[in-house]
């Protein structure tokens, strides 16, 4: 497995500037191979244990952004098979300030090369996953051929949050009452 760390810091201004912490980049590197270790032994407990209790996954399909409590009960029946995923790390970026890491991977899975990116908190004294996106990569020239094959009609793909489709769980008022880090792009 080959990985690469780059560890940057933000200054107060919000420049980015060179840092050496080896112990955050090495202590977040071995918290995402242990969470993606967990999932290919199918270890539920452990996988749940490097999560934030807030944690957030959003997957490949665009109905796929599953708060944490949401993602246990779809992914429990998946561990409990022995059948969960497995993710090899074939590149990594890692970025830290004093109180967040954030990260981008090329990864080796079932569905081929796929990017994650994601976002590690304390909670407890230890770095956990808070946030992790997985996308399948797709070659720019094979980009429009692939996305015109599973096409949905805007609106309408239906998630985890909403069965039925977006357009039918977000009224003016949801919108109004949503979290201010929560943006829903037309």
């Amino acid at each position: 497995m080959a990985i690469f760390c780059l560890s940057i810091g933000v200054s107060a201004q919000g420049t980015a500037t060179l840092t050496s912490a080896p112990t955050v980049v090495q202590t977040a590197s071995k918290v995402i191979d242990a969470w993606h270790l967990a999932a290919a032994d199918a270890d539920f407990d452990q996988y749940f244990s490097l999560m934030t209790k807030e944690g957030v996954f959003v997957g490949t399909d665009a109905g796929e952004h599953w708060e944490n409590k949401a993602f246990k009960s779809f992914s429990k029946p998946y561990f409990n098979a022995g059948k969960a995923w497995s993710f090899t790390s074939l590149e990594r970026h890692i970025y830290h300030n004093d109180s967040a890491v954030w990260f981008d991977e090329l990864l080796d899975t079932q569905m081929g090369i796929c990017r994650g990116s994601g976002v590690l908190e304390l909670e407890d004294g230890q770095w956990k996953i808070a946030h992790y996106v997985l996308s399948i990569a797709v070659p720019n020239d094979q980009g429009a051929a692939s996305a015109s094959r599973g096409r949905q009609p805007r609106g309408e793909r239906p998630s985890p949050a909403c069965p039925r489709g977006p357009s039918r769980c977000w009224s003016k008022s949801n919108l109004l009452r949503a979290s201010a880090t929560t943006f829903l792009l037309p």
